[in-house]
């Protein structure tokens, strides 16, 4: 009886240092910095898992209001992160007046971290670039790397315009999405 709990209290402590490896590396609001009020927006999340084991759960972003009161719907991505890796996570919530959000991958206060309040503006006008491309990081217009394009329309909801001077290399469901529909 004694080994089994044991037993029991090690596998949680493995799996709570487990949780407690995912780092947020950075956060960037809509396609250019900031935010359209009265839309859904674009966020984009980089994750890091600095343990030794896999990360796999979910992340959840949540509206606070005050300094702990969650309010209005959470929403949730299913994130798996491999040891030492880092990986982008993508929201589309619906911005109103009130600004406080938090992410969280479990219970625990050292599985969240706040999110900036972000900047409003009006719909963004950029120039969707190959951060792999030396050449491409100049432009008169805010760049957005390819890679963090959305796979949905409706996260596009917060641009006006986008530039773009070569194929991303997207996969099929990005390109699918994003093609124009016949007729």
């Amino acid at each position: 009886m004694r080994r089994a709990i044991i037993i029991q209290l090690l596998g949680l402590t493995l799996l709570s240092q487990a949780a407690l490896a995912l780092d947020v590396r950075e956060v960037r609001w809509g396609f250019d910095g900031m935010v359209v009020p009265e839309r859904f927006n674009l966020l984009s999340v980089l994750v890091a898992n600095n343990s030794t084991e896999p990360f796999d759960g979910v992340v959840t972003l949540q509206k606070n209001q005050g300094l702990a009161d969650a309010v209005g719907a959470a929403y949730e991505q299913p994130c798996y992160v491999a040891p030492f890796t880092e990986r982008w996570i993508q929201f589309y919530p619906y911005i109103g007046m009130e600004n406080n959000w938090r992410l969280a991958w479990g219970k625990h206060r050292d599985e969240q971290a706040s999110v900036d309040t972000p900047k409003q503006g009006p719909p963004a006008r950029v120039f969707l670039f190959d951060p792999d491309n030396p050449i491409a990081a100049h432009s008169a217009l805010r760049l957005f790397p390819d890679h963090l394009f959305p796979t949905s329309v409706a996260a596009a909801d917060g641009l006006n315009s986008v530039v773009l001077d070569h194929a991303p290399r997207w996969e099929a469901v990005k390109r699918s999405n994003s093609s124009p529909s016949p007729g």
